[in-house]
């Protein structure tokens, strides 16, 4: 199992989250350790938090994707029954965790076309669980972090109701650097519906490229600094191009 390393410093202007490694594990801890060699500017204290995997993921694990939808057309009541365990497991899990900035739960349930269940379960368990799961957070001192891949269209809206910071956007293929700005573009058309603040900006796709500085920066000029923390979609980060965005950050005094 690979640990996923969830790397929190703050710039002089801008809040930066870094994740390495893999977010499918199932509870994964570490303090952030900077990066070799960048100056972040003052640092005001050591940020700690922890990924959880949430209710639909591990569901999907168990069962695997074909056999959970079977089981939501075929027999609901005992899909049903299979997600609230999960989820009785993820709050009790929750309730364990003291003394950490940020719980970050990861639930994936949709695609860059939309989510990938049924209307019916995005609008009732599927809400429901993560106002329960972000509630029990916040009731052990937490920020409520949710990393969910994919469109979630006008469910975002609520989800961003329902939690303090949402992880990533991933509404759109940022595979080049005009997919990217293309993504920030439709990115900025949630502004007016999203209520919390959002994670995200650095395209994990780009981190090979000397475009990744470029980048962050044309995201940036687009969002300012509005309930921004700076992050990338994905794990693993290429360290050696990230010293450079932030370098080139720093040069234009946003960092």
């Amino acid at each position: 199992m690979r640990m996923a390393e969830i790397r929190v410093s703050r710039l002089r202007r801008i809040p930066v989250f870094l994740i390495l490694g893999d977010l499918s594990t199932e509870l994964v801890f570490n303090d952030y350790i900077l990066l070799p060699d960048v100056s972040y500017g003052k640092i005001e204290r050591k940020k700690v938090g922890i990924t959880v995997m949430g209710p639909t993921e591990r569901l999907l694990h168990r069962l695997g994707f074909k056999y959970m939808i079977s089981l939501m057309i075929k027999d609901k009541s005992r899909f049903i029954s299979l997600f609230r365990r999960e989820v009785d497991d993820v709050l009790s899990t929750i309730g364990q965790l003291k003394n950490l900035d940020f719980i970050m739960i990861s639930d994936d349930a949709a695609w860059y076309g939309g989510p990938l269940y049924p209307k019916w379960f995005i609008e009732g368990p599927y809400l429901e669980a993560h106002r329960q799961i972000a509630e029990k957070i916040r009731s052990v001192g937490s920020q409520a972090f949710l990393h969910a891949d994919g469109n979630y269209g006008e469910y975002f809206r609520e989800l961003s109701s329902i939690w303090d910071v949402l992880h990533p956007l991933d509404i759109y293929p940022r595979g080049s650097y005009i997919e990217f700005k293309e993504w920030v573009d439709r990115a900025l058309s949630l502004k007016e519906i999203i209520e919390s603040k959002i994670a995200s900006g650095i395209p994990l796709e780009l981190c090979n490229t000397k475009l990744v500085a470029e980048a962050v920066i044309y995201f940036l000029s687009r969002w300012k600094e509005e309930d921004i923390i700076l992050s990338n979609f994905h794990p693993p980060m290429c360290r050696i191009n990230i010293v450079k965005m932030f370098r080139e950050l720093r040069r234009l005094g946003l960092s």
